[in-house]
């Protein structure tokens, strides 16, 4: 296998995707595209099967985009891969590698781990579960392309530990990676609207969609709320009231955040009846 690299500068890096490849006979190369010969990398990179001579007879060009400007442009110079007429037998070596891979549910995501070798290398990829590493199941959104592992649409079942293990008939070569799932957060702050009388218990529990959850923040009326005698935290996703005072009637947010993810539901809490 072998793997082009689009001349993104380092700079922009950030917020310009690699949208397809483009070879020299303008034969178009897409995130989607099933082939035998050529595929995409979830970072852009293109990659190549089962490469040959003829392989390093065609040249190509990557089309880009900001997502910030939308704008689009494609590579001015054309790349190709240099292929040369191995001499002597080589074990493999990875030589490119996942080692951490996140994507979110329900889309696009690829495992890699691409080496170097002489007869061609056998890609076989594991999964850990249990302490026990077994062959990768066999699943219709699932499936590989030498040392590439594609999920078209990955779920929270498909995360957990891989194993890349390459091998031909002088050596072999293994990797390991974590792939991580993300799901979208949506939370629920029940019950909506509590009244209750002065010196009363009030209980508020924030229930949470997707996964991981990250962390957990509670606030009333826009202010952070810190534990004490009356006011604890059972759980994160659950706060208690004791000995309902007056100013604690008002609106209580419950905030969930995950990385650059966040979401919040609100709850309000009316104080009736007369002070004790």
């Amino acid at each position: 296998m072998a793997v082009l690299r689009c001349p993104v500068p380092s700079f922009v890096s950030d917020y310009v995707r690699v949208t397809s490849w483009e070879r020299v006979d303008g034969f178009l190369i897409t995130p989607g595209i099933i082939s035998g010969k050529y595929g995409m990398l979830e970072n852009g990179d293109l990659y190549f099967r089962d490469v040959s001579e003829r392989d390093s007879t065609f040249s190509f060009r990557c089309h880009t985009e900001n997502l910030i400007t939308r704008e689009k442009k494609i590579s001015t110079n054309y790349s190709k891969i240099v292929v040369t007429e191995p001499h002597h037998n080589q074990p493999p070596r990875i030589i490119r590698r996942s080692t951490r891979v996140r994507a979110n549910s329900g889309h696009r995501a690829t495992l890699t781990c691409i080496s170097q070798a002489h007869p061609v290398p056998v890609y076989r990829w594991h999964r850990s579960v249990g302490g026990q590493r077994i062959l990768s199941e066999v699943d219709p959104s699932v499936r590989q392309e030498g040392g590439v592992l594609i999920f078209n649409k990955v779920s929270r079942n498909d995360a957990g530990r891989y194993s890349c293990h390459v091998s031909n008939t002088v050596g072999e070569d293994r990797a390991d990676m974590e792939l991580l799932v993300e799901e979208p957060l949506r939370v629920n702050l029940s019950p909506q609207e509590l009244q209750l009388d002065v010196g009363k218990s009030a209980l508020f529990n924030c229930s949470v969609e997707g996964h991981p959850i990250g962390s957990v923040v509670w606030k009333k009326d826009t202010r952070f709320i810190a534990s004490n005698s009356r006011v604890q935290f059972p759980t994160p996703t659950s706060l208690q009231l004791r000995q309902l005072k007056r100013q604690d009637s008002g609106m209580y947010q419950c905030f969930v955040h995950r990385d650059s993810l966040s979401s919040q539901a609100a709850a309000r809490l009316i104080i009736g009846g007369e002070s004790l």
